[in-house]
């Protein structure tokens, strides 16, 4: 989402259960799921993190899913609704919204849609949770206070390209 990402990282998800599902659940049944699907691989549920995750790799790709059972059903109703509403078939577009091409020929990516987590997600959250939605927070507060302006953005992200790096060596 902060369009740092590097060639060998790998994707973090997040999701957003209603509140009939538990964590228990998720490590549960939802692991038995992945177990089953022949694509997954390096299947590692850590259920007992700061921050509780399952990694895993799908057809090659490095996946990080995180959990939060959110208590805002309202908000969930509205965000499914929104994602309701979106065409079947958009446009594809790069990451900077522009109709994406490789070779002259459209790309198969698909139109990137950012959801907005507010505060009101928070209420009634455990703290697992409030850790798991906090990635995504942070990083839609950073893009916000950077606003539309394609410089700062652009020197935002070279700084925390640096630091990356830096951190890796």
């Amino acid at each position: 989402r902060l369009g740092v990402h590097t060639p060998d990282a790998d994707v973090d998800c997040l999701v957003l259960a209603p509140p009939h599902v538990t964590r228990d659940d998720f490590f549960g049944s939802w692991v038995d799921v992945l177990k089953g699907e022949k694509r997954v691989t390096e299947l590692h549920p850590i259920s007992g993190a700061y921050t509780p995750v399952i990694k895993f790799e799908m057809d090659g790709v490095k996946i990080d899913l995180i959990f939060a059972r959110v208590n805002n059903s309202k908000w969930l109703t509205e965000q499914r609704t929104k994602m309701a509403t979106l065409p079947a078939n958009n446009t594809p577009t790069d990451d900077d919204g522009a109709t994406a091409t490789a070779g002259g020929k459209q790309s198969p990516l698909l139109q990137r849609i950012e959801m907005s987590i507010d505060d009101s997600v928070l209420i009634g959250l455990d703290e697992a949770s409030v850790r798991s939605v906090n990635g995504v927070r942070v990083a839609q507060f950073l893009l916000d206070m950077l606003g539309d302006d394609p410089v700062r953005v652009d020197n935002f992200r070279l700084t925390l390209r640096a630091v990356k790096e830096w951190a890796r060596v």
